[in-house]
């Protein structure tokens, strides 16, 4: 079970201008008053902690914190640093908006988000509400003005 938010602000201290989490109180020895909370993961990026044996996302932590209450869906980090925990840079959102507002991935060839070389042109394919969308194009010129004349779908 989850700690409730009000025993995260008795374990916790939180500065939503540097985005750092203490601790209040001496769980063990690797853990004093007053040191920072967490460890950043290295696949995911993810400052992580954990209490009472469970691990948890230190972005959702400090959304419980600040709100009051547990996220009910995904915390995604606005300008897409993932370790950026400052509270002008946490949002919630649902899973399509988090992905929307993700970076490149890292086998993109074209530079552009959702265009990709298809055959002897480019293909814009996206997805929304599970429903995949997709148009191929000749040019490159094409497809991005395809790409930019959608609107955000709603996503943000």
């Amino acid at each position: 079970m989850r700690p409730s938010p009000a025993t995260l602000q008795r374990l916790l201290k939180y500065d939503p201008y540097t985005g750092v989490v203490y601790w209040r109180v001496c769980l063990s020895w690797r853990r004093p008053i007053g040191s920072v909370v967490g460890w950043l993961e290295k696949d995911t990026r993810y400052i992580r902690t954990s209490i009472n044996g469970r691990h948890y996302g230190l972005h959702q932590i400090i959304w419980a914190m600040q709100t009051g209450s547990w996220p009910k869906s995904q915390i995604d980090h606005k300008n897409k640093i993932r370790d950026d925990n400052r509270w002008e840079n946490l949002r919630e959102a649902t899973r399509s908006q988090n992905q929307h507002n993700s970076k490149l991935r890292t086998d993109n060839t074209s530079g552009v988000k959702n265009i990709s070389k298809y055959r002897k042109g480019w293909r814009i394919q996206f997805r929304l509400h599970n429903k995949l969308f997709s148009q191929n194009f000749k040019s490159f010129d094409a497809a991005v003005a395809a790409a930019e004349a959608l609107p955000n779908r709603g996503l943000i």
